[in-house]
């Protein structure tokens, strides 16, 4: 009788992204992280002092071009850019400012402000032009233009999946209304798209505390969530097409004393991470079947600690959560799309040199970080294939299978591999 082995092969994913817009990071107390290499190399030239809200943004090899606090930009020779004070953002404002490029021209960004605690400067934009104080950039005529007032702290963005545009996210003050702006090549749409949805949000003490928190769209467009402090933490569906928030979920209830504040999505978009203030990180598993399902999945990750202060949670291109803690260290979660404590969550392991993060760290347009790969016949002796989530030009694939010799990698958009032995495979795609 003939006998039949089967050996299953256990792959590790691991994603290197093309959007090197988000290679750079400038934050906190002078604080700063270069990913250039692959992982987080601590700066120390940034001239930012905040202490929350900041943005920066580098070209699509890594290079960076500027950065922000929402008040005043520091070009990439770290001195104020040419017209580059007097933005209508606020250092203490959960998500101060954020930076989106002008579809189909490489030389225009926005950077869009937030007031904080629902103040009167509201949501704004200011123009940069990269062409202007020989390369180094400059804020335009167009500057500190406004598009709601009042509005809570909360800004993010993704790219509209059919189209190359964007789409900017923010939420109006005493009100239930998400607010989505387009912006195109022709720049941005100033009559957005508007969500009456979930919770109205006024009040708090001390005033109008209800404005501060977090937002974020997951990378592939389908989810948006936001902490809202002393209320309430809540997840929605988003049309990346349409720019239309729906479907609420209340997470985490009202309660004077919750201080969630920040939100990140995994990779996948199938796990959401909150972080409260005081009372550490929280993961809930969005891959469930019901409401109830998802409530109740919430673990703890990170639990109190006297000696420091949670604050937002930020995913890079390492494709890897990093959270802010008021320490010269960050956390970091090291593999976030595992449902459980198997994330790996892990305490201050990214040095930032002798500075200091605080509250905040930047962000980016959510979609660049939505590339990934799935992969099919697992069995031993099988030829395993492997796709992209996302269209790209061109990819290098390393399958970890270093006895395969030349074999170990390829070029081939939808590659095939065959492992030389049962095992662990740590399988990486720079796309």
């Amino acid at each position: 009788m003939k006998k039949i082995l089967i050996a299953t092969l256990i792959l590790c994913t691991t994603f290197m992204y093309s959007q090197k817009e988000a290679n750079i990071w400038y934050f906190g107390e002078n604080a700063g992280l270069d990913f250039n290499s692959g992982v987080p190399v601590a700066l120390t030239n940034g001239k930012l002092d905040t202490e929350e809200g900041c943005a920066t943004i580098s070209d699509k090899n890594g290079n960076l071009l500027f950065y922000t606090n929402g008040i005043v930009v520091y070009n990439r020779n770290h001195t104020i850019m040419l017209n580059g004070t007097g933005l209508n953002g606020n250092d203490t404002s959960t998500n101060s400012a954020l930076i989106i490029p002008k579809p189909n021209n490489s030389d225009i960004y926005y950077i869009f402000t937030v007031d904080f605690q629902a103040g009167a400067k509201g949501l704004q934009y200011s123009e940069v032009d990269m062409t202007l104080n020989g390369g180094l950039g400059g804020i335009t005529t167009n500057k500190n233009i406004i598009l709601e007032t009042p509005v809570t702290e909360k800004l993010t963005a993704i790219k509209n999946p059919i189209s190359n545009e964007y789409w900017l996210v923010s939420h109006k003050w005493a009100s239930n209304e998400f607010i989505s702006y387009k912006i195109t090549n022709t720049g941005v749409n100033l009559t957005p798209v508007i969500s009456a949805v979930g919770s109205i949000v006024i009040g708090g003490t001390p005033d109008n505390s209800r404005a501060i928190g977090d937002i974020k769209i997951s990378p592939d467009g389908t989810k948006l969530a936001v902490a809202r402090l002393e209320f309430e933490v809540q997840l929605f569906d988003f049309n990346a097409t349409s720019g239309k928030v729906s479907n609420p979920i209340t997470l985490i209830n009202y309660s004077e004393y919750s201080h969630t504040y920040g939100i990140e999505f995994s990779p996948n978009s199938k796990v959401l991470y909150v972080s409260d203030f005081y009372d550490g990180v929280f993961q809930y598993n969005l891959n469930l079947s019901s409401t109830t399902d998802i409530i109740n999945s919430k673990i703890e990750l990170a639990g109190p600690d006297n000696t420091k202060v949670y604050g937002v949670l930020q995913l890079a291109i390492d494709g890897k959560i990093y959270i802010a803690n008021y320490l010269d260290f960050l956390d970091v979660i090291n593999k976030p799309n595992v449902v459980g404590v198997g994330c790996n969550y892990d305490v201050e392991t990214i040095s930032l040199d002798g500075r200091y993060s605080k509250l905040g760290l930047p962000p980016f347009i959510q979609s660049f970080f939505n590339t990934s790969f799935n992969f099919n016949n697992l069995c031993y002796g099988d030829t395993t294939q492997f796709t992209l989530t996302d269209t790209v030009d061109s990819v290098v694939w390393d399958f970890g299978d270093a006895a395969s010799g030349v074999n170990n990698t390829s070029t081939a958009i939808v590659p095939t591999h065959i492992f030389t032995s049962p095992g662990d495979y740590t399988v990486t795609v720079t796309a």
